[in-house]
């Protein structure tokens, strides 16, 4: 976690702060970016755009700045640019997190074909939630939208994924 010290120091334009903040969260950014958009090279040259775009911002942030939810905001407004670019705005991919067992590979391509199934919106409110865990409230700043707003996208994304995954009867 980092603490407000070093965001003040980054704020201020010390380049040191700021590679805490990316030693801090490149892992589970990049994660992210591939869950998003399913291919290891575009993570990487997503998470650059979004640490690049962060460095550009970040002197222009509150004092009171939370650095986690505000860098997923950027890294998802990149994806999301990157596939209206790509013409493949619906394409989101695992949303589970799994070793890679054999024994798992056909649940994750079903979870994989779902997800593709979906709304953007609703899968990416999924992976903030369920795997990147978010707050209701964080995925609401992220998103643009009001808390009540996610919530009520949530529960139609997981109804969504279960009568897909598992059919109309939920089993």
């Amino acid at each position: 976690m980092i603490n407000a010290g070093v965001i003040a120091r980054a704020q201020a334009g010390e380049e040191d702060a700021f590679t805490q903040i990316i030693s801090t969260h490149e892992r589970e950014l990049t994660a992210f970016l591939y869950r998003r958009v399913g291919d290891p090279q575009v993570a990487e040259d997503l998470l650059q755009d979004t640490f690049v775009a962060a460095w550009k911002a970040i002197h222009k942030t509150q004092p009171d700045l939370i650095v986690r939810p505000w860098l997923y905001k950027i890294a998802l407004n990149m994806a999301r640019q990157w596939e209206r670019r790509q013409g493949i705005a619906g394409r989101i991919f695992q949303l589970l997190h799994r070793q890679r067992e054999e024994d798992d590979w056909l649940e994750r391509n079903e979870v994989q074909r779902v997800l593709g199934q979906m709304q953007p919106r609703d899968a990416e409110v999924l992976l903030l939630k369920v795997v990147s865990g978010f707050s209701y409230s964080e995925i609401g700043l992220m998103l643009n939208i009001k808390t009540e707003a996610v919530r009520q996208r949530l529960h139609r994304a997981r109804e969504r994924f279960r009568i897909l995954y598992f059919g109309q009867d939920g089993e």
